[in-house]
């Protein structure tokens, strides 16, 4: 093979490299990025409701428990 043929054939693999390349970025830029964002701002929503829902029953807990001891206490 000589230099010049090695020198077409390289041309050729790079440009097929830049095309591959192009279209991936393609594909990537067609995808919403706002579907990632609004799902994790959901998971995140459920999170803080549960822990919302946990402090409401630990309120109600301790407060019953401050009850029983005064029972006990009279």
């Amino acid at each position: 093979m000589s230099l010049a043929s090695l020198a077409a054939w390289s041309g050729i693999v790079v440009d097929g490299a830049l095309v591959a390349l192009l279209v991936g970025i393609l594909v990537r830029l067609r995808r919403d990025p706002g579907e990632g964002l609004a799902a994790t701002e959901a998971r995140l929503r459920e999170l803080h409701d549960g822990l919302r829902l946990l402090v409401t029953q630990a309120q109600g807990e301790a407060r019953e428990l401050d009850r029983r001891l005064a029972e006990r206490a009279e």
